[in-house]
């Protein structure tokens, strides 16, 4: 996989994810400001069915469904990362990437290039 497919994997999903979080924070709020949810005490026991209740639940179960799909694509972009890491003569990114996981992963620009091109020898050069 193609390092530049990984970052934007890798970042698309962040991005997605925190639209999502702040997405079910602002629905739950509405709702709650709503008074769409029914409690008793500290409690949630239910939605009254109301057409704004209905409209936040949905909200919110979209919210999850991007959420998940976020954690899914996180998924993808670490196992690309290891895949990507393991053709490289230098291991250690790679026992990195396989011992942390996919939360604690470095950024895919601070991991050395899979093909890199081997130093020019500047001397050798007539001037």
């Amino acid at each position: 996989m193609a390092e530049t497919t990984i970052r934007s994997l890798f970042w698309g999903s962040l991005v997605a994810f925190g639209g999502a979080l702040v997405l079910l924070a602002v629905a739950g709020a509405l709702a709650l400001a709503n008074g769409s949810l029914v409690k008793d005490g500290p409690d949630v026991t239910g939605i009254r069915e109301t057409p704004f209740g209905w409209v936040m639940a949905g909200l919110a179960a979209v919210a999850v469904v991007v959420m998940l799909a976020a954690a899914v694509t996180q998924f993808v972009a670490w196992v690309g990362a290891v895949i990507n890491t393991a053709g490289l003569k230098d291991k250690t990114w790679f026992i990195i990437l396989l011992v942390t996981g996919p939360d604690d992963s470095p950024p895919v620009h601070a991991r050395p290039a899979a093909h890199e091109a081997p130093p020019r020898n500047l001397r050798s050069r007539s001037a």
